[in-house]
């Protein structure tokens, strides 16, 4: 867990399909769950922490520099600079061709 690689197998079976090329993920901050395991899906550079009263937004980047953005819960402890773990719910996933075309689930 947290290498970047994600099995999608079960939520979009068409992305084991051969020869499909390379993938994008949508995934909304809401489906982003932060984790205290060692075994997250990805780790998260915390960059920025937004404060809105019934949630926060954390803000970060991946390893490879891509930005995502979290959603927590208003008292999440996390803080900037943070690396935190971070579990995807793999039903929310929205998985796109390279020409960008939604694939089923």
């Amino acid at each position: 867990g947290g290498n970047g690689i994600l099995d999608l197998r079960d939520a979009c079976p068409d992305a084991a399909r051969p020869g499909i090329g390379a993938l994008s993920l949508g995934i909304r901050p809401e489906h982003l769950v932060p984790v205290d395991s060692e075994t997250p899906d990805l780790w998260l550079t915390v960059d920025l922490i937004e404060k809105l009263g019934s949630e926060s937004y954390l803000y970060g980047t991946l390893g490879d520099g891509t930005p995502l953005t979290l959603r927590s819960a208003p008292d999440d402890p996390a803080e900037r600079h943070q690396r935190i773990g971070i579990r995807i719910d793999r039903q929310r996933v929205h998985v796109f061709d390279e020409a960008g075309r939604a694939l089923g689930r």
